[in-house]
Formats: C-alpha cells, sequence, structure tokens
C-alpha cells in the first residue's frame, strides 16, 4: 500500500490506489458521478485508464488539502 502527497505552492497531490471493483462505482454512468465529485470539491480526480491486471488503480488527486479532503470523506 503506497500513499503519497505533493505539495506546491498550496496545491496537493494525493496519489493513492482505488480497488479495481470500486472504479465504476466512482466514475459512474457516463462520467457523472466523477463530475460531479470534482464539481462539488473543486478538486480534480483521475483514475488510472488500466489496472494493469492488478486489483487496484491508480487514483490521482489534485487540489487544495480542504478539496482533497472532502473527497476523501
Amino acid at each position: 500500500y503506497v500513499c503519497t502527497v505533493y505539495v506546491m505552492h498550496h496545491i496537493a497531490k494525493y496519489l493513492d490506489y482505488v480497488p479495481d471493483k470500486m472504479v465504476g462505482m466512482i466514475i459512474g454512468k457516463g462520467g457523472e458521478q466523477i463530475t460531479r465529485l470534482q464539481q462539488d470539491s473543486g478538486c480534480k480526480i483521475q483514475m488510472a485508464p488500466d489496472s494493469g491486471g492488478q486489483p487496484v488503480r491508480m487514483c490521482t488527486l489534485t487540489g487544495s488539502d480542504a478539496a482533497i479532503a472532502q473527497v476523501c470523506i
């Protein structure tokens, strides 16, 4: 398990792994869920396009500490 946080100019980048089976739920139908999460929090959410056969995918959250915390709750 790896979690990395980078902070530059008050913008943080949080890298974490998400179970591959949960990615569809996070993205939602037509991307509706991930779009809503981004709009509500102000945090950019990026999911790795492929798990490479692994049971997890890399997820990158970019934004202020408060925006990232809102997505992680």
